[in-house]
């Protein structure tokens, strides 16, 4: 019978540490070194232990009293949380597990980091944890912001790489390189013979030496109908005769009147 994944919640509890040993011995004998390797993964997406982060837990503990793994462990928890968007536990209570069950909390963050294909490696640990009976699904980059494949599935494709001949290795990276792209003015352009819109690209039509020859000349037959070219100029017109033959009136009084 297969177990129902949960993509808002933890998956496993926390003190189910004995579930997988090789994570308790980590997370109750070497805490420091398994909370850095956590937050390398969480943060940079790398695996590995982080000499700047263990080394100052390491020494702040003496002084402490094991405080600042506490809140050390508060901080990468509320990493895993938002990053996957567990909703169902609220800030309060992850605050509280981390800070009062550092160990607990810390085995809890690695077994979840390893169902969700985010593996930070560990000292004691080899391989990630799997729970028996639980179906776990695909890699989902939108719920952990930064899709970089984590450490197991690193070594996954190293291994498919190797086991691959050289050559189908190299047609296959030949495959996946990105083509040169034109630019979108360039794809714009029509080309000569492509249709545009439907209809067909029609070239102008060449000139011949005969209608070249036809442009080039002058008219030599009347313009406007007219002979020589323009309208001919009325003599007189009526209005205009009319005018000129009216008296000129005398001014009043006439000139010399007592």
């Amino acid at each position: 019978m297969s177990l129902l994944f949960l993509h808002d919640d933890f998956n496993s509890g926390l003190y189910a540490c004995f579930d997988d040993q090789p994570s308790c011995m980590d997370g109750f004998f070497c805490p420091c070194c398994a909370v850095s390797a956590q937050y390398n993964m969480l943060k940079h997406r790398k695996a590995g232990v982080l000499a700047h982060v263990y080394l100052p837990l390491f020494i702040l503990g003496f002084f402490t009293w094991g405080l600042a793994l506490s809140c050390f462990s508060v901080v990468t928890r509320n990493m895993l949380r938002r990053g996957f968007l567990l909703s169902q536990e609220s800030e309060a209570s992850s605050c509280c597990k981390a800070f009062c069950c550092p160990h607990c909390s810390i085995c809890q963050v690695y077994r979840e980091m390893s169902m969700r294909h985010v593996w930070p490696d560990g000292v004691c640990s080899d391989a990630p944890y799997v729970k028996r009976g639980l179906v776990l699904p695909p890699p989902n980059p939108d719920r952990m912001g930064n899709p970089t494949p984590s450490s197991n599935n690193m070594r996954e494709i190293q291994v498919h790489q190797q086991q691959q001949p050289p050559q189908q290795w190299q047609q296959n990276q030949f495959q996946h390189q990105p083509q040169p792209t034109q630019s979108r003015r360039e794809s714009s352009l029509p080309v000569n013979g492509q249709p545009v819109f439907g209809y067909p690209v029609q070239a102008a039509p060449q000139h011949t030496s005969q209608q070249q020859q036809e442009q080039q000349q002058y008219p030599t037959k009347p313009v406007y109908g007219y002979t020589g070219g323009q309208p001919p100029i009325p003599q007189t017109y009526p209005l205009r005769q009319q005018v000129q033959q009216q008296p000129q009136q005398q001014p009043w009084p006439p000139k010399g009147a007592a």
